[in-house]
This record gives structure tokens, sequence and C-alpha cells, in this order.
């Protein structure tokens, strides 16, 4: 008698669990490709400008023969008027900028055996493809916040639905914003969006979806484009310290220039009204741990300007430059640590960037090392949380210019400049679409001088 309550108990158990019971099921399709995180691109006004450069020349289409620009963002999508699954296919836009986002569509369905009005539960796990190309950055609102996650990889996502249907069946569409890195080379593909969704009483296992269609003739995965539009800024923080040099015994003043390397808008250029250059933008060669050269030339400072080897306001400076020096409440921290908003600090930690000043004459041969030239991660915001706006700083750096008093003779306007910046992107395209290591490449910046006024 007993064994027979026994096996009653585990039937009237299985009947439980098989009334609760739920089937579900997915189907995945990309609904916008770009213009999320910026404006789109145009032919308006003879092409977008940046900085006073037309870098939209002509209509950007899945060839992508003008690197950097997306114009659309409808990809498409057509189901052929039926419900066959094999012959759906993309007549769209498919190209997306590096630092934008596409959208995709996970519309799930919810088949309940009774259950209505009581709360039910999926869960939806979204892949990306390995590699550099896509990264999740953010959890779409209708997922449970507190059980929902992105992997430390940012290449899975793990949304929680918790949900109360009116009926024995729900369905609807949970819409995923995927961020294409900034060190995505120019013309990747780097492949599908994957789905998978289940429930814990689901007897059938999870059903699967992807954003591949299974018509042999369509051409069906994103295309990244981008070219590299870096800028090379400099300024004067300090107008002038007292200082002695050790080696002469000469007093004068010491000069503290900055010098910035990102994506934006230049003051006083043209750039077309809404674009982001950081959208478009090509990571440059060594991508997270990058190396950047440049001259800092100080020729039209005074006859007598030296580089200020000795000089030590803080105790990062050294041979007359400095990296990881915050300097301003307009400008993100230099480096980032544990803790700090990254929103608001470069994305390099702090210590591991560093930088080498060789003077020779009255220039200085300047060597950047362990630099994020990606963006990926670049802040958003000034130390005390102002909007960057356009801007995305990669790194920014000291020097410091010692004048003697001797050349201090009544006011006198020095000049100092950054020169010979010739970035070239992980593609091997050359800033703004000028050549490689050409002459007129190391002379296409025009926010790389700083003056000042000293009496």
């Amino acid at each position: 008698m007993k064994k027979n309550n026994i096996i009653l108990l585990i039937l009237f158990m299985l009947l439980a669990v098989m009334a609760e019971a739920a089937t579900v099921s997915i189907a995945t399709k990309y609904t916008q490709t770009g213009g999320i995180v910026g404006t789109l691109n145009s032919l308006n006004h003879q092409g977008d400008q940046v900085d006073g450069r037309r870098i939209c020349p002509a209509v950007n289409t899945n060839a992508n023969t003008v690197a950097g620009c997306d114009m659309y963002a409808d990809p498409g999508y057509n189901d052929n008027g039926t419900s066959d699954l094999t012959d759906d296919y993309y007549d769209g836009d498919l190209i997306v900028r590096t630092n934008d986002k596409f959208e995709v569509n996970a519309g799930w369905s919810w088949n309940g055996n009774g259950g209505s009005g009581s709360q039910q539960r999926v869960e939806i796990n979204g892949t990306l493809p390995s590699g550099v190309g896509f990264i999740w950055d953010e959890i779409p609102e209708t997922c449970d916040a507190s059980e929902s996650f992105i992997s430390s990889d940012r290449k899975t996502i793990h949304c929680v639905r918790l949900f109360t249907p009116p009926g024995d069946s729900y369905a609807e569409d949970l819409k995923f914003n995927v961020l294409v890195e900034g060190n995505t080379p120019n013309g990747a593909q780097p492949g599908y969006v994957n789905f998978a969704i289940d429930t814990p009483n689901n007897v059938s296992g999870p059903a699967t979806a992807t954003t591949q269609t299974l018509n042999p003739n369509d051409q069906d995965k994103i295309i990244v484009t981008a070219a590299p539009r870096w800028d090379l800024g400099k300024s004067y923080v300090k107008p002038f310290i007292p200082s002695t040099d050790p080696n002469t015994g000469e007093e004068g003043v010491v000069v503290q220039y900055s010098i910035s390397i990102g994506s934006r808008n230049v003051k006083g250029e043209t750039t077309t009204k809404d674009i982001l250059p950081f959208l478009g933008n090509e990571a440059l060669d060594g991508e997270h741990n990058a190396t950047i050269t440049l001259t800092d030339n100080f020729s039209s400072v005074s006859p007598n300007a030296r580089l200020a080897t000795w000089f030590r306001e803080n105790a990062g400076a050294h041979d007359g430059c400095e990296i990881d020096r915050w300097f301003s409440v307009f400008s993100p921290y230099a480096c980032t640590r544990p803790g700090w908003d990254p929103r608001r600090s470069i994305a390099a930690p702090c210590g591991t960037q560093q930088i080498t000043c060789v003077e020779n004459g009255q220039s200085v041969s300047i060597t950047l090392d362990h630099i994020d030239a990606t963006l990926t991660d670049a802040p958003e915001k000034s130390a005390r949380g102002k909007p960057l706006g356009a801007s995305r700083l990669a790194t920014y750096a000291m020097v410091y210019i010692f004048i003697p008093l001797s050349d201090i003779q009544g006011t006198i306007n020095p000049i100092n400049c950054a020169t010979d910046f010739a970035p070239v992107g992980i593609s091997g395209q050359g800033n703004f679409y000028i050549e490689p290591d050409s002459d007129k490449q190391k002379e296409s910046e025009k926010n790389n001088c700083a003056s000042t006024k000293i009496a």
C-alpha cells in the first residue's frame, strides 16, 4: 500500500509539472543598422565635414567604397511573403560604423498550459561572435535588473523576463543594441548574433535563433565601416611658473603645455552639425596598446627656450614631460583606477601609459606607449561629470618648456606647435584619407599650436 501511495504521488507531481509546462519560440533579425549612438551621414552640403575635411563625398553602400560613412539604417528584412524561414532575406543597409550600435529584434513567444494570471519566467541568452567586433554594453529595460547580466568579456547577455500572461500565450519583441568596437578594422564582418530562449518548465528544451538567414543567396552579415579621423590638439595649461635651470643657474619661467590625441570637432573649423567624428573612426595600429609618435616644436617660443628636464611640479614628471596627469576640470581624468567612473576617465589604467621625450635643438621627439587607441571605452564626460559632446580622447600628456628671463624683453608671444603626427589605421588607411607617411598628412593638423603672452 505504501508503495502504491508513492507511485501515485510521483504521478501527481509529474502531472502538476506538465500542467505548468510551457513551450517557447524565438525569431531574430536586424531591425536598425546604425544611427543609434549618433546621426547618420549624408550628402547634404557636398558631404559631411569634420574639422574642415570632407569625409563622405559619396553614398556608402554595402560595397563599402566610402570608408567610415553610413547613410542608412534600414536592413530591409523581407520574409518573402511566406512563413518559410529558408527564403527570408535582407535587401537594405548592412553597413555600421565603428563605435555606433545596431539593433537586433528577438521576437519570442510563450505558450503555456494554464498559468493565466500568474507570473511566468523566461531566460534569453544572446551570444555575439568571438574576437574583435561586437560587444554588449546595455541590458534592455524590460529584463529583470536583479537577475540579468552581461558577461565579463561582453560577448554574452543573459536576460530574465518575468511576465504575467493574460491567457495561455504571450509574445513580444525584445530589442537588443549591439556596440561595434572601435578597433574593428574597416570592412570586417565579425559574424552573426545568436539567441536561445528557455523556461524552467520547458519540457522540449531551449529554442534558438540567429540573425543569419537560411537563404543561401543572401548576403546577411553586418559590414563594419571605418576610416582614421584623429586629431592632435595643443594648448597651454599654466602660462608661466618661476623656475631656475640647475644646470646653468639661469632664472626664467616654465610654460606648461598639454598635448591631446583623440577624435573631436576642432573649434573654428567646419564640422557638419550633429556629426560625431568618433563614429566611423578607425583605431590606430596597436589598438589597445598603441605607440604614437610626434614632434613638439618650440623654435617660436623664444631664442633660448629649452625643455625643462629638471622640472618636478608633480611626482610623475620626468625629462620635461608627463603623462597620467589630470590638469583641467573640463577634461576627463588622464587614466583610470579601480572604482573610478569609466565614463570620466581615459581607458588606460594609471601607471601603464608611458611617455619618452628626447630633445633635439629646439624640438622634442615624443613617443607615447601603451595607449588605448580604440575609443571603444573612451570617456564621455569630464572629471566633474560634464558631457564631452562630440569629443573622445585616447590620451593626453604634458610638456614643460623653460624660457630664460633674458629672452623676456617686454612682452613676448611664445608659440608652441606639435607636428609630425601621421597616424595610420589598423587597416592601413592614412588619417582623413591621406596616404600614410606622406608629407601632406604630417601637415594636415589644424589644431596643433598653442600661443600665450608673457610680459
